[in-house]
């Protein structure tokens, strides 16, 4: 399980419910052809988190896997936008990334998928915020994390629409890159970064600034060298794994857009 998305949402009239959703591993293989990933969420009820049983969006025949659910309640729809893929990237292979998006009254049965970026563009996970009149996105592609050349440009990018949407007409047309990890990357996100926050300040001094959260693959290393390193050092051996993962933010001032703005330039 990963990739959380809290919400609080009415089914109905009813009252407000608390809910949780995630990407569900169904599958022994956590990345490669084997890999499957299903959506399912948790309700929080008197007694604690209750998970709902089984999963409420699945994969299609050609494309088996959905993950990176992001779920938001607004004018009285449950909306998921999440990626669509065969599996998640294993060793030496590119990424078929394509994000979707759907919407219910009960965030149980969804309406059809609608594609909203296309695996040309290569988007792997979003987060959706509203400000002011309108609503912006911020999208990522999934990052290196095997360090396979030739792999899709990385970074963060900004989109704005009137709405909560998942039209691709209705957000900017050409997304504002708020970050490219390819040129002059810190050490910590040189592999590209994924599962993007933000939020605009609540102070008077920066509430223009925007506040990006994202996790960063680290730049691919030696295992042996780090090896040699940590014995020089006197320490334990590193984890066998092919990648190191970090969270961290990024600060843009001035970036808020006024009402009936257009986009702001690249910071």
């Amino acid at each position: 399980m990963h990739t959380p998305s809290y919400v609080r949402g009415r089914v109905r009239s009813g009252p407000k419910e608390e809910r949780i959703y995630y990407a569900g591993q169904s599958s022994r293989s956590v990345t490669g052809r084997n890999s499957r990933y299903s959506i399912g969420f948790l309700t929080r009820t008197p007694d604690g988190w209750r998970r709902h049983g089984a999963p409420v969006h699945v994969g299609t025949h050609e494309r088996p896997s959905v993950m990176e659910p992001l779920v938001r309640y607004d004018d009285g729809l449950w909306r998921m936008w999440y990626l669509s893929t065969p599996h998640e990237v294993g060793r030496g292979e590119m990424p078929d990334y394509r994000l979707e998006y759907v919407e219910g009254t009960d965030g149980v049965t969804w309406s059809a998928p609608r594609v909203l970026f296309s695996t040309e563009e290569g988007y792997f996970d979003n987060a959706v915020l509203k400000v002011d009149d309108h609503y912006e996105m911020v999208v990522a592609r999934g990052t290196n994390l095997h360090g396979t050349p030739d792999f899709p440009a990385q970074g963060l990018w900004w989109l704005r629409s009137p709405r909560p949407s998942g039209l691709r007409e209705e957000w900017t047309r050409t997304p504002v890159r708020l970050l490219d990890t390819d040129v002059d990357p810190s050490p910590w996100f040189g592999n590209g970064g994924c599962g993007p926050s933000f939020h605009y300040g609540d102070t008077e001094a920066d509430r223009n600034t925007m506040y990006v959260f994202f996790t960063g693959t680290r730049v691919r290393t030696s295992w042996w060298k780090t090896v040699l390193h940590r014995l020089a050092l006197r320490r334990g051996l590193p984890m066998p794994t092919p990648f190191h993962l970090a969270t961290g933010r990024i600060s843009l001032p001035g970036f808020r857009p006024r009402s009936g703005e257009g986009p702001p330039l690249p910071p």
